[in-house]
């Protein structure tokens, strides 16, 4: 499976953004992007992950599980972060949809 890091990596390789220029469009310094890239620091915070969906254009729910479960215990599933998330949405009123916050 590929890594939070190596899914925001290939993101900005496909959009031909250096690391600077990703950087600077997610408000963050380029040294920690590039660690969050290389896997040297845990996903950032939801904050920062909706923002990477807006810049890169990818979904917030995939790259949210993606970097939680980097982050969470051995035991935690994705079928349990999925469950979480949609609970999350129910409560918010949100309708549902898959898509990047704005």
């Amino acid at each position: 499976m590929i890594t939070f890091g190596g899914k925001v990596k290939m993101a900005r390789w496909v959009l031909r953004m250096t690391l600077q220029q990703a950087a600077r469009k997610l408000g963050v310094a380029p040294s920690y992007l590039s660690l969050v890239e290389r896997r040297r620091l845990a996903p950032p915070s939801r904050a920062v992950i909706k923002r990477m969906c807006r810049v890169y254009d990818l979904p917030y729910p995939e790259l949210l599980i993606r970097g939680w479960l980097e982050k969470a215990p051995r035991d935690v599933t994705p079928d349990g972060i999925r469950h979480v998330l949609a609970q999350q949405r129910r409560e918010a009123g949100d309708n549902g949809r898959a898509h990047t916050p704005q």
